[in-house]
């Protein structure tokens, strides 16, 4: 069994992005290990997470509506990119550590 230890975010890290139909990145803090990402809208999002540029597809990660997640996104990864090919929709993005 593994250790497991809760979300523990940053503080000033939060940001919002409106993930529509086309791609929308925003830039993370390289030094985090984890992002915690909350879609608040009623589609669901696509997620794609990496160094440099980003491009978000429905081949992507995706986030269901009105749901959470926190993913280990790797030191060094610095940017995020989001997609909501049926509308719009609200993505809270918060690095920090653990979640694990």
């Amino acid at each position: 069994m593994g250790f497991e230890t809760a979300f523990a975010p940053h503080n000033n890290t939060n940001q919002r992005i409106t993930a529509n139909i086309t791609t929308q990145s925003i830039s993370l803090d390289p030094s985090d290990k984890v992002v915690r990402l909350v879609n608040d809208g009623i589609y669901t999002v696509y997620i794609r997470i990496g160094f440099g540029a980003q491009t978000a597809t429905t081949s992507d990660m995706p986030l269901l509506a009105d749901d959470s997640i926190v993913l280990y996104k790797g030191l060094g990864a610095d940017t995020l990119a989001c997609l909501c090919p049926e509308g719009s929709a609200l993505l809270h993005v918060q690095t920090g550590d653990g979640g694990g």
